[in-house]
């Protein structure tokens, strides 16, 4: 983003956007505003992780769900924190004590890898996931949701939730333990900017990807359809309607 923010300052005369960023020029004591000529696209994912730590919650059967990040940033806790907020709402409505392994709402704290490309220690925080007794696993990690996916077919102890896009379609080969998917409406936020300037009409006021505009949505069970509870995904195409409306508050 830094890199983008420099071009964009030295050519004004160039449209700019980057993805989950936003595009703010930044010193060195984090003052920071906008230029005129980026937008920023970003996405309130914990909106449609709060539909999916719903119904991991409603999906296990041992109680337990855990999530795990590549990195500590805004961009990856906001799923987590959706997450984990998803399986307290389930607990509040079900009257029920479905916990959450890998992050700590209070604390704002939670398991991460480090980076997005270590497969080995991805592999292990899914192990040991499972070892505590979670039995659907939500990784917001890149590509390492292939470890845990992987995982998850070679013992049979766990599904796995896939991030970003629809993981039944981009990492098919793990389709039979894909619950579901958090996606981030990439291409939707992209067309839009450049719908706005094909019709003149850029600015750089961010975008903002949401429930209500299809920026971030969840997935369908796909092949796991038929081992779902049957009223999970009318009960979550209720809860949509309250985060779109206003009424669940999503932080």
């Amino acid at each position: 983003a830094g890199a983008i923010i420099a071009s964009a300052k030295a050519n004004p005369s160039i449209k700019y956007a980057v993805v989950d960023d936003s595009a703010q020029d930044c010193d060195a004591n984090w003052v920071c505003k906008p230029v005129a000529n980026v937008k920023g696209l970003t996405f309130k994912t914990q909106e449609s992780s709060f539909l999916a730590g719903y119904a991991a919650a409603a999906f296990s059967t041992k109680g337990v769900v855990a999530t795990y990040g590549g990195a500590p940033y805004p961009t990856v806790t906001a799923f987590m924190d959706g997450f984990a907020q998803g399986v307290f709402y389930y607990n509040q409505v079900k009257n029920k004590g479905v916990r959450v392994l890998g992050w700590n709402r209070d604390t704002k704290n939670g398991e991460f890898v480090g980076d997005f490309a270590n497969t080995s220690k991805a592999l292990q925080i899914s192990k040991n996931f499972e070892q505590a007794g979670a039995d659907v696993i939500f990784p917001v990690a890149g590509g390492l949701g292939g470890a845990t996916a992987q995982n998850s077919m070679d013992g049979g102890k766990s599904v796995t939730i896939w991030v970003d896009t629809d993981g039944f379609v981009s990492a098919s080969k793990y389709r039979s333990v894909l619950l579901t998917s958090v996606m981030k409406g990439l291409g939707e936020s992209v067309y839009s900017v450049i719908a706005e300037v094909n019709a003149g009409k850029f600015t750089n006021k961010a975008y903002v990807g949401t429930l209500a505009n299809k920026g971030t949505r969840l997935a369908s069970f796909h092949d796991l359809a038929s081992a779902v509870p049957t009223s999970l995904a009318k009960e979550i195409a209720a809860i949509e309607k309250k985060i779109i409306a206003g009424s669940i508050k999503v932080d």
